[in-house]
């Protein structure tokens, strides 16, 4: 049973890696520069392995009924992707996606387009690509198996907590500058709108500004970095536009590279 576990596991990593690769081109052709996509640090997105992991545990079966196993894990797939939106946006109170722009998407969440590709995906992994996978994976040595699993595992969990830790973070800097907006404006309701944007344009030479702040905005660290990045649209539920002012010196920080 264990060794069953493992080799499904080790699978969830090889699916996992392939997706974030795949997200990763895409990705990168479309802005014509490498992004490292993906929610976490290292090359894996785990919901293409929960959801490949999930069809072939499930959906084996069908595998003589391609129009069954399109439509199910179709349907199971995009029920993962929501509940994954979800909870992410619950957790870290951040929209990772948005497919509003798409037609016949749900919340911007999920979209009929999503849901055709984990179909297609999802018969082309049962019928032509997890044999050859789960073939290869059986052939190597259990202590191999094992150890590969080992270390697959204490990776994930290290790159999981440490992205967490570090979106905590972030989310609280957004908090306390978000806090400076707000009380800068209250107490001038009546030229809210211009003072808010004065306050915008000079926040750097402001007195609200403290060291803090200004180590958040001049030097917001790899992982937010890369997270701003990896997801162009993300936007916080809360605290948003803090974090434009974050985003907005990135860009321009980019840009004098460029120069």
């Amino acid at each position: 049973m264990m060794y069953q576990l493992c080799c499904l596991f080790v699978c969830f990593l090889l699916y996992s890696f392939a997706g974030w690769a795949y997200e990763t081109v895409l990705c990168s052709v479309r802005a014509r520069r490498f992004i490292n996509r993906g929610f976490l640090s290292g090359p894996i997105c785990p919901i293409y392995g929960v959801g490949a992991v999930t069809v072939i545990w499930i959906f084996s079966p069908l595998h003589l009924h391609p129009a069954l196993l399109f439509i199910l894990s179709a349907a199971v797939d995009t029920a993962i992707e929501y509940v994954t939106a979800v909870v992410l946006e619950k957790l870290f109170h951040t929209k990772w996606w948005d497919y509003s722009h798409y037609r016949f998407n749900f919340q911007g969440r999920i979209s009929l387009l999503g849901a055709v590709v984990f179909g297609t995906m999802s018969v082309l992994l049962i019928e032509y690509i997890h044999p050859p996978i789960e073939r290869l994976v059986r052939s190597f040595p259990h202590a191999a198996v094992y150890i590969c699993s080992a270390i697959g595992l204490m990776l994930l969990i290290t790159d999981i907590v440490v992205t967490v830790v570090n979106i905590i973070a972030l989310n609280g800097k957004l908090q306390e500058i978000q806090q400076q907006f707000t009380a800068f404006i209250d107490a001038n309701k009546k030229r809210a709108e211009d003072l808010k944007t004065a306050f915008l344009e000079r926040f750097e030479n402001s007195e609200f500004n403290t060291a803090r702040i200004r180590n958040t905005l001049n030097r917001p660290g790899y992982q937010i970095r890369r997270l701003i990045s990896a997801f162009p649209q993300m936007k916080p539920i809360h605290n948003l536009e803090a974090f434009e002012k974050i985003r907005e010196r990135l860009k321009l920080t980019k840009g004098a590279r460029k120069k």
